[in-house]
């Protein structure tokens, strides 16, 4: 119970809780897709318990906003021991009763559960090319002009379309610049493709923790232990 508590921002207080963090950010940047499936399912199947066994019920609304949601709410069955799509489909069609919520981000949205698609009260979209996506789109909004969807592949950046139960008319917006600014701009490919001989690489790569205690402990690495990631 400590965790889970822990995990939506309370501490204990005497016979009852105090709410201290607002925002819990779990980064899973660098774990592998079977990992993170694996653990979002978990979790979001033990805060749903926890607020469907709360009282007084619907009282503590929970937000879920699941980064690059392709990598775990699939429209395919799972490869792996547990579908995590499962859950997050359990919570899209009952969880407002409870008062949990969730905000799916995807660059794919054909890739992504259609069961949870269709409980989506607002979308917002950026720009679009691919034409899975583009019919994606189509099948949720079927009340939409086909004149607003054919602006989709010609979006600027920095502009998206949203629509949905938020706004009265489908519309177009600039999204105001981020500050401090995400470390996700597009690689400048024509200014470092080409390296003249001898020329200093601006790339640093880390080594496996692994790998990295042994060198710090001056432990020689086997020239001919690969790390598992590179072998293919």
């Amino acid at each position: 119970m400590e965790f889970l508590t822990r995990l939506v921002g309370l501490i204990g207080k005497g016979t009852g809780h105090s709410k201290v963090n607002q925002i819990i950010i779990i980064d899973m940047n660098d774990v592998e897709d079977e990992v993170v499936e694996l653990v979002s399912a978990v979790i979001a199947r033990m805060l749903f318990r926890l607020l469907r066994r709360a009282d007084p019920r619907n009282r503590f609304p929970i937000h879920l906003l699941l980064e690059e949601a392709h990598r775990y709410i699939s429209a395919t069955p799972s490869r792996y021991a547990v579908d995590a799509t499962k859950i997050f489909e359990r919570i899209a069609k009952e969880g407002r009763k409870y008062g949990m919520f969730v905000l799916l981000a995807s660059q794919r949205p054909s890739e992504l559960s259609k069961t949870v698609l269709s409980q989506c009260s607002n979308f917002l979209v950026h720009r679009i090319q691919n034409p899975d996506d583009l019919s994606q789109i189509r099948q949720m909004t079927p009340f939409i002009s086909e004149s607003v969807l054919k602006r989709l592949p010609s979006l600027p950046r920095q502009h998206a379309l949203v629509f949905g139960t938020s706004v009265n008319l489908p519309t177009t917006f600039k999204v105001r610049e981020a500050s401090p600014r995400p470390h996700s701009d597009d690689t400048a490919v024509v200014d470092l493709w080409f390296h003249e001989e001898g020329r200093a690489a601006d790339i640093h790569l880390a080594r496996r923790p692994a790998d990295a205690a042994a060198a710090a402990e001056g432990e020689p690495m086997a020239a001919n232990a690969a790390p598992d990631d590179d072998i293919f």
